[in-house]
């Protein structure tokens, strides 16, 4: 598999863009379904309820020692959160490049540029982000300079063209209408767009650290010293978010028995919470044995001081990536390392603002990181049977 760009050093090509506010969805939030269609809906919404439970601390229940880089389970989720691991980090990142995968779970790899039929060089490349709150005027404003950029360093003049929809989106990388962008269904676009992921949104917190996409965290209150991992879920009650939440229940009824022997609803009883924030409430008041739950919505609601993060405890922590910025895989080898040169070899700094890019600093990825990066998605969609039309 060749892309013809160059290959940056993983640790050096972080370049800022902004923090900002928008649109690169996660990839994941919400599982399959026949379609494929690998978007965000984790329904992060609160409610009044209050789910603060009793006091606790984790020093008086004998957790393991703690290794950030290395973290043996249960943890407190308050010295979680302290190393913000409620998101991905660099670590996890290394991680994934460094598994042994050698075939996606599911669909297929990355389009292989050697085997085109055509190589496209078009008269002008269409530039597309996920739709966010902003108007089309906005986002072409903020967008600027990555627009005028890629124009410079590819010499060929850039539009923006908003799109309502991912699945429109796919659709127009499919017809070649659209060139480069970003997708919050990179495993649909993958397949039937035929794209290539070339980046991965990161952030980066006050103290440096690069952190990723989101977590699937199980979490149980703190006084519940039988629940150590994840398979003494079996014979509980445990919350799930919504039918239509990954973390919050489509990773979990995917993945558990695959993981740890216990399978959701059947060796444990399901009750749907309706909402990540009601899940983990409900765990904090004790009305469920444990939660699968976005770890970002407990920070949320840890930050809104709507619960007492040292009363939980977390038996299981796994990352999702968030969307990636692709490309047509068949662009010719020179626009391609010409899109490349200006997502990482400028610093844009506040010139891309809110609505614009989520985050935003880019790890770049080359074609054969797509089946590691992505795995967990991938895994998730093949155990719901879930296809895609070539």
């Amino acid at each position: 598999m060749q892309d013809h760009g160059k290959r940056h050093n993983r640790r050096d090509v972080l370049k800022a863009l902004s923090a900002s506010g928008i649109a690169i969805g996660l990839a994941g939030c919400t599982g399959g379904g026949s379609s494929g269609d690998d978007s965000s809906s984790d329904d992060s919404s609160s409610d009044d309820s209050s789910g603060d439970g009793s006091s606790g601390s984790g020093g008086e229940y004998g957790f393991p020692e703690f290794d950030p880089e290395n973290v043996e389970f249960p943890q407190p989720a308050d010295r979680l959160l302290e190393h913000n691991l409620h998101l991905g980090t660099e670590a996890d990142f290394n991680g994934w490049i460094e598994s042994d995968i050698d075939e996606p779970a599911n669909g297929r790899d990355v389009w292989d540029p050697d085997e085109a039929d055509e190589i496209l060089e078009p008269d002008t490349l269409q530039f597309s982000l996920g739709r966010g709150e902003a108007t089309e005027q906005e986002y072409i404003d903020q967008l600027e300079p990555m627009m005028n950029n890629i124009e410079k360093e590819t010499g060929l003049p850039v539009e923006y063209q908003l799109q309502n929809s991912r699945t429109a989106q796919i659709e127009a990388f499919r017809a070649n209408r659209l060139h480069v962008g970003n997708t919050g269904a990179p495993i649909l676009a993958v397949n039937t767009g035929r794209v290539t992921p070339y980046a991965l949104p990161a952030s980066t917190n006050e103290a440096g650290d690069r952190l990723i996409g989101y977590c699937w965290w199980i979490i149980s209150h703190i006084s519940n010293t039988g629940m150590q991992q994840p398979e003494d879920l079996e014979g509980k009650l445990v919350a799930h978010s919504s039918e239509t939440s990954t973390s919050g229940h489509q990773a979990p009824s995917a993945l558990m028995q695959d993981l740890f022997g216990v399978e959701a609803g059947e060796d444990y009883e399901i009750q749907f919470a309706g909402s990540h924030d009601a899940a983990i409430r409900g765990v904090g008041l004790q009305d469920y044995k444990a939660s699968n739950s976005a770890a970002t919505s407990f920070e949320r609601l840890a930050r809104a001081d709507q619960i007492e993060p040292s009363n939980f405890r977390v038996l299981y922590r796994r990352v999702f990536p968030s969307g990636p910025m692709v490309y047509k895989y068949n662009l010719h080898p020179d626009i391609k390392q010409g899109i490349r040169r200006a997502t990482f070899d400028y610093d844009y700094g506040e010139g891309i603002t809110q609505n614009a890019i989520d985050g935003a600093n880019m790890i770049e990825l080359q074609p054969e990181d797509y089946k590691k990066v992505y795995d967990t998605i991938l895994r998730v969609q093949a155990q719901l049977g879930t296809t895609y039309e070539t």
